[in-house]
């Protein structure tokens, strides 16, 4: 498959992921959704593979512990973290994020113990 920048593809489109709000307790006059929106909300948004919401929405916690060395050139394909820690690697942004953080491949860090309104997890099935 073509590589994309977004899940929707290589151009930014503002109305297809959940971003870019302060952390106000406002309803936000393009969505409707004051923070998270419904998993399905941005139906044109997703990808390839079936998946709703991989970038904005919320923080997606993933099992890779954060080193800032992990994506080395001769470690492209698929690079694990290491096997303990101090912080955990989060991905994809969140409504509270900047357009520029709204990609699968953004990548940052918390403490394990972190909580916010702006990260969460993702539920996968199989079947």
């Amino acid at each position: 498959s073509t590589p994309r920048r977004f899940p929707w593809g290589q151009l930014w489109n503002n109305a297809l992921c959940n971003h870019g709000r302060p952390f106000t307790p406002r309803q936000d006059e393009t969505d409707g959704f004051r923070y998270v929106a419904p998993v399905d909300a941005y139906q044109a948004s997703r990808s390839p593979h079936g998946l709703f919401n991989t970038v904005g929405n919320v923080w997606e916690w993933v099992s890779d512990w954060y080193d800032p060395e992990t994506y080395t050139p001769e470690r492209r394909s698929d690079p694990q973290g290491p096997p303990s820690g101090s912080f955990r690697v989060i991905r994809g942004g969140s409504w509270a994020s900047p357009a520029y953080l709204t990609r699968t491949t953004s990548r940052w860090m918390r403490p394990e113990d972190t909580h916010s309104i702006d990260l969460g997890f993702r539920c996968a099935w199989d079947d």
